[in-house]
C-alpha cells in the first residue's frame, strides 16, 4: 500500500512551510491529495521523493526555474548542462569573493594605520593601484579546492617593479636591515606615500653550520627615487605566486602549511624567492596580530 503523509508532517520532516509546498504545486512541480475527512492536504511516495529531489536541488542553489525544466524535461544531457552551467557560476563566484576579501583584508589594514576614515578616497586609489601592480588568477588554480575554500590562498600574479633594497647579515638579520631601510624610507618620506609596498625574504636561508644568515629588505619606488650609497635599486620581473595571510607568530606553521597544500596541486609545484609582504613598519605593530602576506613563487607542471 502506497505511504501517504500530511502536509504538517512533510513540513516538519523537511522543515519547509506549506505555503512553500503550495507555491511548488501551483507552478506544478508537485500534486497532492486529499485524505480524510478534513480533506487534508497529503503526498504520496512519489510526490515525497519529487520534493526531496526539490528540496536537494535547492540546496545545490538551483532555481526554481532551473529545477523545473530538469523535472519536466527529464533528459540528462539538459540536466548535465544545468549542473554545469551552475558550477561554471559558482566557480566565478569564488574567484571574486577571494579577491574581494583581499581588498577587505588591505582596506582594514590602512585604516588601521591611520586610525581615520578621511581617507577612503586615496584608500581607493591604493587598491586601484595594486591591482595594476598584481593581478588575480585565482582561478587557475580551481584542481585544488582545499587552497581556496580551507585556507584562503590566492594566487596572485606580480607585474614587475622599480625596489630599493637592502640585505643585512647577522643573527637577526631581519630586525636589523628592516631597521636600515626604515631609516632611509623616513628620510625619503616614502612612508607617506600610501603607494609604498614592503617585502622581505631570507637571503641566504639559515643552515644547521651557522647562526648566521641573511635577511634582504624591498621598497616599491618610482623611477624619481635614487639609489644610496647603501641603498640599491633594481627591478623586480614579477612572477605567478600564491598568497596566503598569517599572523607573525604563526609564520612558520603558515610556510608550511601553503607548501604543502601547493605540493599536492595538479598544475603548479613550488619555485625560488618566497616573499613576505608587510603593510606598515611600525614597531607597535610586531606583535601575535601583526599580519603578512606570505607569497610563495608557483610554477607551472610540465604535462
Amino acid at each position: 500500500m502506497t505511504e501517504v503523509k500530511a502536509i504538517s508532517t512533510i513540513c516538519e520532516t523537511y522543515n519547509i512551510t506549506s505555503r512553500t509546498l503550495r507555491y511548488y504545486e501551483e507552478i506544478g512541480l508537485i500534486t497532492s491529495i486529499r485524505k480524510g475527512d478534513g480533506n487534508y492536504r497529503c503526498y504520496d511516495e512519489e510526490m515525497i521523493s519529487r520534493i526531496e529531489q526539490i528540496l536537494l536541488m535547492r540546496r545545490l542553489s538551483l532555481s526554481v526555474k532551473e529545477i523545473q525544466s530538469i523535472l519536466t524535461t527529464n533528459n540528462i544531457n539538459e540536466t548535465l548542462n544545468i549542473f554545469m552551467n551552475k558550477l561554471n557560476m559558482l566557480k566565478e563566484d569564488l574567484i571574486k569573493n577571494v579577491s574581494v576579501i583581499n581588498d577587505i583584508e588591505k582596506m582594514i589594514r590602512l585604516i588601521q594605520m591611520n586610525r581615520n576614515l578621511n581617507h577612503f578616497s586615496t584608500l581607493n586609489k591604493v587598491l586601484t593601484m595594486d591591482n595594476k601592480k598584481t593581478e588575480d588568477v585565482t582561478g587557475d588554480i580551481l584542481d585544488n579546492s582545499d587552497l581556496l575554500n580551507k585556507w584562503n590562498i590566492r594566487i596572485i600574479r606580480l607585474h614587475p617593479m622599480r625596489v630599493a633594497y637592502y640585505v643585512a647579515h647577522s643573527k637577526q638579520p631581519e630586525d636589523d636591515a628592516w631597521k636600515v631601510i626604515t631609516k632611509w624610507v623616513e628620510k625619503n618620506q616614502l612612508d607617506q606615500l600610501f603607494t609604498t609596498r614592503y617585502f622581505g625574504f631570507n637571503n641566504p636561508n639559515p643552515t644547521n653550520l651557522s647562526s648566521i644568515y641573511g635577511y634582504e629588505v624591498w621598497i616599491t619606488v618610482d623611477e624619481q627615487v635614487k639609489e644610496s650609497e647603501e641603498i640599491k635599486i633594481k627591478t623586480f620581473p614579477g612572477g605567478l605566486y600564491a598568497v596566503m595571510t598569517s599572523n607573525i607568530v604563526d609564520i612558520v606553521k603558515s610556510w608550511r602549511k601553503m607548501y604543502d597544500l601547493i605540493d599536492q596541486s595538479k598544475n603548479y609545484q613550488v619555485g625560488k624567492r618566497w616573499l613576505e609582504e608587510h603593510l606598515i613598519l611600525e614597531d607597535t605593530t610586531w606583535n601575535q596580530n601583526f599580519q603578512v602576506d606570505l607569497y610563495c613563487p608557483l610554477i607551472l607542471k610540465e604535462d
